[in-house]
């Protein structure tokens, strides 16, 4: 437990300083710490609640050829696999890169925002213990779209495009977020509507159509079941409902502001669904590509509530303690926390931390 108490006091007390902080000399302490962020993640041993799952599909596709490989699983997880296998590197390897991508995409974003170490507080408690360490693919997936949520933010559509292309080849459902974008993006519509028209239809069948079949039977007619799944969902709803009361405060171009607007509706209207649907993990895995919305609105709270330094300090100091509560919670009463615990680091891997 304390490698994930440790995280988050490091980046707790960089916080207080909002931009400030990131202006004299985070550069340097950030790019340290997501190093180490990414060491964490990348080379666990043994932690995680898919530890044997992945580690049953790096010894099977390490005996392929590539191009049983590539069709194992997803193809550029599959290729990272198969590489991995002959370089007989193990599967730290996988693990390495893929938190590599996934951090990378975490901080690029959150230092696109206010208060960049906020940010990374509310990233802490769930994206980067639970989904980082136990969604591998995912994880990928979703550093993938924090690097596209920057380029919409500076205006380029097709980066953004680029990006979750990128995202939907270590895990197809990437794809699903194209429309948020393609119903928010407010420069030349007809063009971007027609891309997506000629897009999505493309991802469908190279990424998804084979496959319906299997995923059908995975998450509904198995009515696979994500303990926790509602309030999980359920931590989107506060940060949503700030967004959607006082969007106008934060300092947005239209495009960017219709899609944080999407994303909010879609975080509010996710919990009803959850409540009644007998397959919540199929919700749950959609319920991920929303949480950048938590680090996004934790980023943006001070300025947006900018009143006086004292006001600053105190949302920040809630944000901490909410982060916080969240962890603890999950360390000590998640169904599946025992799996995270202990922390194990792979060079290190008979020292409990």
């Amino acid at each position: 437990m304390f490698t994930y108490w440790l995280m988050l006091a490091f980046t707790a007390i960089p916080a207080f300083g909002g931009r400030g902080v990131a202006g004299r000399y985070s550069r340097p302490v950030a790019i340290m710490f997501a190093v180490v962020v990414t060491l964490v993640i990348g080379l666990r041993y043994r932690v995680g609640g898919d530890w044997s799952a992945y580690a049953d599909m790096y010894r099977q596709i390490s005996v392929l050829n590539l191009p049983e490989a590539l069709t194992f699983t997803d193809p550029a997880f599959g290729l990272l696999n198969w590489s991995a296998g002959q370089l007989e590197a193990g599967i730290w390897l996988v693990n390495l890169v893929c938190a590599t991508i996934f951090t990378a995409g975490l901080f690029r974003f959150a230092f696109s925002l206010p208060n960049p170490w906020l940010a990374i507080v509310a990233a802490v408690p769930y994206l980067i213990v639970v989904v980082a360490m136990g969604y591998t693919r995912q994880s990928v997936a979703l550093g993938c779209m924090m690097f596209g949520l920057v380029a919409i933010a500076r205006g380029s559509f097709a980066r953004f495009i680029a990006w979750i292309l990128v995202g939907s080849i270590f895990h197809k459902t990437a794809v699903l977020v194209i429309p948020l974008v393609v119903f928010s993006y407010a420069r030349n519509r007809t063009l971007t509507f027609l891309l997506a028209g000629i897009l999505l239809p493309v991802l469908y069948y190279a990424l998804i159509a084979g496959k319906i079949g299997s995923l059908l039977q995975t998450y509904v007619d198995n009515t696979y079941d994500s303990k926790g799944a509602a309030i999980r969902v359920a931590m989107n709803i506060v940060p949503a409902s700030i967004y959607l009361l006082n969007n106008r405060r934060f300092n947005l171009s239209s495009s960017e502001n219709a899609l944080w607007r999407n994303i909010s509706v879609i975080a509010l209207a996710l919990f009803p669904v959850v409540l009644v649907v007998s397959s919540t993990t199929l919700v749950d895995r959609f319920a991920l590509y929303v949480m950048p919305l938590q680090v996004f609105i934790a980023g943006w709270l001070p300025s947006v509530f900018n009143r006086n330094k004292n006001n600053n300090e105190t949302i920040v100091l809630m944000v901490v303690a909410y982060s916080s509560l969240v962890l603890f919670i999950w360390l000590n009463y998640a169904v599946h926390s025992q799996y995270w615990i202990p922390y194990r680091f792979l060079p290190l891997e008979d020292i409990i931390v």
